[in-house]
């Protein structure tokens, strides 16, 4: 099999993850996801990064957002009005949330297939996304990005997904219920 389709698995679980993350945990549904490149340089008024690495496998996930135009959306899963100095707060924990749920999944992946990786928390910022791929580390990677869309609302995703050992494979796995209880 093409390494690259085994590194496109990991980018698929965490897209399955995603929707399904969200779709269980905010009691919503209609979420889409729908391919784009993963350009560098992109630039939104909020992100949340993550890291997934170890020894053979270093997975950076960072998702670009506006807390303005979420803040609707959360305060409609809160049914509540969200104030305006809490609003940004509480839409960033949303998406630290959603990041933490998607990257544990493949963790959760990962320790059932073997494969030695440790969490770093996410992390809510503004400013300029680049991701950069140490090559001579690790000499496989794919870079993937994903718009998500709801209703008129939509936040897009970049992942690269880096890999030293090249016998490296993963099984493809459907998202499973974690049992937690989201916002």
């Amino acid at each position: 099999m093409d390494k690259n389709q085994e590194l496109q698995k990991v980018i698929n679980i965490l897209k399955k993850s995603l929707v399904s993350s969200i779709e269980n945990y905010s009691l919503l549904s209609g979420f889409k996801v729908q391919e784009r490149e993963a350009e560098g340089g992109h630039f939104q008024r909020c992100l949340v990064v993550m890291l997934l690495v170890g020894s053979d496998v270093h997975i950076t996930l960072k998702i670009f957002f506006d807390p303005a135009l979420w803040s609707i959306l959360i305060s409609k899963i809160y049914t509540e009005e969200i104030s305006d100095d809490r609003s940004e707060e509480l839409v960033n924990d949303a998406f630290k949330e959603i990041t933490n749920l998607m990257l544990g999944h493949l963790k959760r992946v990962f320790d059932e297939q073997k494969i030695e990786a440790d969490l770093s928390l996410p992390v809510a910022m503004r400013g300029y996304d680049d991701i950069f791929a140490n090559e001579i580390r690790y000499p496989q990677f794919v870079r993937a990005g994903w718009a998500v869309e709801y209703n008129e609302l939509s936040f897009l995703c970049n992942c690269i997904v880096q890999v030293k050992d090249p016998n490296f494979t993963i099984e493809d796995v459907e998202p499973a219920d974690a049992g937690i209880e989201f916002f």
